[in-house]
């Protein structure tokens, strides 16, 4: 039996059948060679955590926090990219559904989740199906070191769909030009030198454009494409492209410190700009369920590098992807109309890459005793949403009912016109309203893959005048006390929502199952991103108020000091939902909200019903 080889279904389909092969957390990374690659623990050796090396000192930031390259890769969707349940959930469905095209699925998809065993076994011209990559541990090592290192710059910017080539010369990329050769030689055979390719967003766009080829519902090749995503080519359609603002110079920032990159030989001296391998993206829920189920999946990270991952997911995504205000647009004895302005910040479509993800924006009105007048965009307690089309929801301009809901989202739909989640039965994008970055034009010679589909083509305020903005019209009923009522705009972003995955749990694989099971015992909260409130919810406080809440980020502790006396204290996690409620009426408070981990936002409500919030980290 392989050692990968670690999930096994009885031919019932149900879960109580599985037998589940599991390993501790920290199960070591591959050490594996095949003719091309190396696995990471080779690279670990060497770029590793600098107490594994001769120079302790070696991959650390200043404060003496690991930053190794490999380290901080372990716990990102890169890294799982190969053992991803839900990815090998979905590639199993499209398999289900079009058994004659399984060895086209497997060759496509694997080839950007497990490049290092598809891209050998294409050297050796052999096949390599999902069986094979299952026992493979070099394939199972995702979207390791060499995938990007080793990556030839030929065709860059113009080969989509993993059709880039890889260096067979054992040659390592990166992105200093005077390399210490020797060490990485004569350890591993491989000679690093400088490959300006690897910090260009040309990189990126080899896996992160994929094109398909669709079938009907008979399972024939219709003989056209499908742009299932091309975030690279959004990413041309932008400011950022003008400006030369890469993929790596939001996903991996470079340092303002020196870093000795490898923990060997001890003589190294320290490297700048040096660009650090986060890798972060916006998937806090797989994130979540990848640490909650270590040993089921076989990872190699541990729980404390999953949680610095999606700390720095929760930052990318919270502080580097939206900004959101709301104010009253006009308003008569008739109607009062509130005007949510939402703005990407992204050098991509927000949300960006796999068409299950989508943003929800949640609209709460509220009159002064907390009774609710209006709410759009309400979850139920499975995080689908209380209203929202059975087909899908349309682009609005203007709101004015409770079930008419914005969700940023691109819709595949098949050649019938009926939404579709397959990829293989995408033919046509029904909407695509997702959020456009800065500088964004219709006139752009892009334009063609990454069109603006349905009403927001049609929405004068959707990326007025390139600005990668949109601006909603919530038009309300009129009523006495309106200019005292309480709005909460919160947008959410929903990477795997319950509608997404409902046909794909129709069908029983030994992958589908044991992602369904780990689905339903996720906590599948979506990520609140933005926040922008009015009235009784101001985040400004009077020029004359002072105050300070710190430490943050906190161990526990709290304390809360103000010029003014501060009536209560609410503490809300990142969906909206409150985890502590403190009454209070003093100038300063100290508390302890419990075993809380992660960033939250607190609330501080004073005397004269001012509020100031403001975001907390819990480590």
């Amino acid at each position: 039996m392989s050692l990968f080889a670690f999930r096994y279904l009885q031919p019932q389909g149900t879960i109580e059948n599985y037998s589940v092969r599991t390993f501790h957390a920290g199960f070591p990374l591959p050490n594996e060679i095949n003719t091309l690659f190396v696995g990471s623990g080779k690279c670990e050796f060497c770029h590793g955590e600098g107490s594994l090396g001769p120079n302790p000192d070696a991959n650390l930031d200043p404060d003496g926090n690991d930053i190794s390259p490999v380290t901080t890769w372990q716990a990102t969707m890169m890294a799982n990219s190969a053992k991803d349940p839900f990815w090998q959930a979905k590639l199993s469905h499209e398999k289900l559904v079009n058994p004659e095209h399984a060895d086209a699925i497997d060759a496509t998809c694997i080839r950007c989740h497990a490049p290092l065993g598809k891209f050998n076994a294409i050297h050796h011209d052999i096949a390599y199906p999902f069986d094979s990559l299952k026992t493979d541990p070099i394939g199972m090592d995702g979207v390791s070191c060499l995938a990007c290192h080793s990556m030839s710059a030929d065709g860059l910017g113009t080969v989509f769909s993993s059709e880039m080539t890889y260096d067979t010369s054992h040659m390592v990329f990166g992105q200093y030009s005077d390399p210490l050769t020797t060490p990485m030689q004569s350890n591993i055979g491989y000679t690093p030198t400088l490959g300006t390719h690897v910090s260009s967003s040309e990189m990126c766009g080899a896996c992160h454009t994929l094109i398909t080829s669709p079938l009907n519902e008979f399972g024939e090749d219709m003989d056209t494409f499908f742009v299932e995503q091309a975030i690279y080519h959004e990413w041309l359609n932008s400011e950022y492209a003008e400006t030369d603002k890469t993929c790596q110079g939001c996903h991996m920032p470079k340092t303002e410190f020196d870093v000795i990159i490898a923990n060997r030989p001890p003589w190294l001296t320290a490297r700048s700009n040096y660009a650090r391998h986060d890798l972060v993206g916006a998937n806090v829920f797989m994130l979540k369920l990848l640490s909650e189920n270590i040993d089921t999946l076989n990872l190699t990270a541990s729980t404390t590098d999953f949680e610095l991952t999606i700390e720095k997911t929760l930052d990318m995504l919270q502080n580097k992807s939206m900004e959101a205000n709301v104010e009253i647009a006009e308003s008569d004895a008739d109607s009062i109309t509130y005007a949510l302005s939402l703005k990407n910040l992204a050098g991509h479509k927000l949300p960006g890459g796999y068409p299950s993800r989508r943003l929800i924006v949640e609209f709460l009105v509220r009159d002064p005793n907390g009774d609710t007048l209006f709410h759009s965009g309400q979850f139920n307690p499975d995080f689908s949403l209380t209203h929202e089309d059975a087909t899908y929801e349309p682009h609005y301009d203007i709101i004015r009912q409770e079930n008419q809901v914005q969700i940023y989202e691109m819709v595949m739909g098949d050649n019938t016109g009926e939404v579709t989640t397959l990829l293989e039965r995408a033919y046509i994008s029904l909407k695509d309203n997702r959020l456009v970055p800065k500088g964004f034009s219709t006139f752009h010679a892009s334009y063609d893959t990454v069109r603006i589909v349905g009403n927001a083509g049609l929405d004068p305020n959707f990326n007025a005048d390139n600005s990668g903005t949109d601006k909603i019209y919530y038009k309300l009923p009129n009523a006495e006390g309106s200019a005292n009522w309480v709005v909460t705009a919160r947008v959410f972003y929903q990477p795997v929502p319950p509608k997404w995955v409902a046909d794909m749990f129709g069908y029983s694989s030994a992958e589908i199952d044991l992602f369904k099971y780990l689905y339903l015992g996720a906590d599948g909260t979506p990520t609140l991103i933005a926040q922008a409130n009015l009235n009784g919810f101001s985040s400004i406080f009077n020029s004359d108020i002072t105050f300070k809440v710190y430490p943050n980020p906190s161990q526990g502790e709290v304390t809360i000091a103000a010029s003014e006396q501060v009536k209560s204290v609410t503490i809300y996690s990142t969906s909206g939902q409150i985890v502590y409620f403190k009454d209070v009426l003093n100038n300063k408070i100290t508390f302890n909200p419990g075993n809380l981990k992660g960033a939250y936002l607190v609330e501080i409500k004073l005397a004269d019903d001012q509020t100031y919030m403001q975001r907390i980290v819990f480590q």
